[in-house]
């Protein structure tokens, strides 16, 4: 991933160098990144707003803003297009790709798979994501959340006693082996469920928690409903086989995603756990990928219903660190599911990188007429993924007018930044003035006159 990072007031970190312009007026920094890009301040009292708009796209509606859009990228035959969950409909503004590009594309074993870059909202791989499935344990992760959920909200402590019942301590399937009529810390519950997969954790939990187990699914459902998981209903806290309890990949990377959000403490604490030892019994995470530090997370499931599956994200280095996050199921054998999960997050990481720029990130300062200067800022989050080696092709130059007459309000737009991609058509975004510059003072007026400054057009 390529940052574009703040340095001095000016964009980027990586070999600097000051040019100026035909004029022989400075402009302002020259960044090469791992792509080309500039920054150019055009000469007194000219105006290249115009030039720049050109046959462009509005790039602030081409990203999205932050997390939990609704919105998502479904990836067919090397095209990306761009559809509202709710409505089914276009959108330019969660592609987080420019329109014509073609991405890569790969296959999987898996029946169910869900491949999504965190970094910028871009989905690299859809099949099935929107198709009913038995989640099996990776229903878990939403246990876990309404846990941690309760635990913020002091429902809950993590020194809290929870009484085991004997419907809890005799649950099929995966175990913690927990004992009827014994009381467990909250602590090592939420270890038994996020390490051993313990159905019998789940239920002493959800007992606790809604009353019966019938009462936590409610609570379950609530949950995934605010969420936007629209396409799942839950009946136990544990994934066990039940006709009325599904999922989807999609929904299970929502509530994947809120969790490493919401509680990126806690994620990061229990989630990466390799093992747990509870009752003289040590059991290993099923998570293959943890180990070597693969992967961070986060929770596989298994039925005869839904076959083996897993919910799995990992992280990269970067500026900033670049996190993909995969949902598979329907696969054959646990072997196939770690060796496919890890194939597919290593396609996805080296196949594609992406451009991050913050909303507020300075890009330029320009020089304000009679006296002071003024930052020009992003007034959006830029947030995209392209195929691997598109950065290096690619031109950044922001374009605005200077000197500048003041006053200037703070959100005024006087510039845009433009990227241009390969032979694509250029994307436009608004750069805005970072502060309020008051109109000065007769002293400034009489400086200004007599620098020979000339005020913009």
């Amino acid at each position: 991933m390529v940052n574009v990072g703040q340095n001095n007031g000016h964009i980027g970190a990586y070999d600097k160098q000051i040019i100026k312009s035909r004029w022989g007026m400075m402009a302002t920094n020259l960044v090469i990144l791992t792509l080309a890009v500039s920054v150019v301040g055009a000469s007194p009292g000219s105006n290249h707003e115009k030039g720049a708009v050109g046959a462009s796209s509005t790039l602030s509606s081409a990203v999205p803003s932050g997390k939990g859009t609704g919105k998502s990228a479904q990836s067919a035959g090397g095209k990306t297009v761009a559809r509202d969950e709710k409505t089914g409909k276009k959108s330019l503004a969660s592609s987080a790709v420019p329109d014509g590009l073609k991405m890569p594309t790969t296959t999987t074993q898996a029946r169910y798979a869900y491949l999504k870059d965190l970094s910028t909202q871009c989905v690299l791989l859809d099949k099935g994501s929107d198709d009913s499935m038995a989640p099996s344990s990776m229903t878990k992760i939403v246990t876990v959340y309404l846990m941690l959920q309760a635990l913020a909200q002091k429902s809950l402590d993590w020194s809290d006693l929870i009484y085991v019942s004997k419907n809890a301590a005799t649950r099929p399937g995966s175990r913690m082996f927990i004992k009827p009529e014994e009381s467990i810390r909250v602590l090592d519950l939420l270890k038994g469920i996020v390490v051993t997969s313990g159905n019998d954790a789940c239920t002493a939990m959800a007992e606790h928690l809604g009353g019966s187990e019938e009462g936590f699914a409610e609570l379950m459902n609530g949950l995934a409903l605010n969420l936007g998981m629209t396409n799942s209903h839950f009946t136990n806290a544990s994934g066990l086989p039940d006709e009325g309890h599904y999922s989807t990949c999609k929904d299970l990377a929502i509530i994947a995603e809120r969790t490493i959000t919401d509680f990126p403490k806690e994620y990061a604490q229990f989630y990466k756990l390799t093992s747990f030892k509870f009752n003289g019994v040590q059991q290993p995470n099923r998570n293959d990928l943890l180990k070597g530090g693969f992967a961070d997370g986060m929770k596989t499931g298994m039925t005869d219903a839904g076959k083996y599956g897993i919910v799995a994200t990992a992280v990269r280095p970067g500026h900033p660190p670049r996190r993909l996050l995969l949902v598979l199921n329907g696969v054959a054998s646990s072997s196939l599911r770690a060796a496919e999960a890890r194939r597919l997050l290593n396609w996805g990481f080296q196949r594609f990188e992406s451009l991050v720029v913050p909303k507020g990130r300075c890009m330029a300062t320009l020089t304000l007429w009679k006296e002071g200067s003024v930052n020009l800022v992003t007034d959006s989050d830029l947030a995209i993924t392209l195929p691997k080696g598109t950065l290096r092709r690619a031109k950044i130059v922001a374009r605005y007018h200077q000197p500048l007459t003041p006053p200037v309000k703070k959100g005024q737009k006087l510039g845009e930044l433009v990227i241009h991609m390969d032979d694509l058509a250029p994307m436009v975004m608004p750069l805005v003035a970072e502060s309020d510059v008051s109109a000065p003072g007769l002293w400034g007026t009489l400086k200004g006159i007599f620098s020979g400054r000339a005020p913009a057009a």
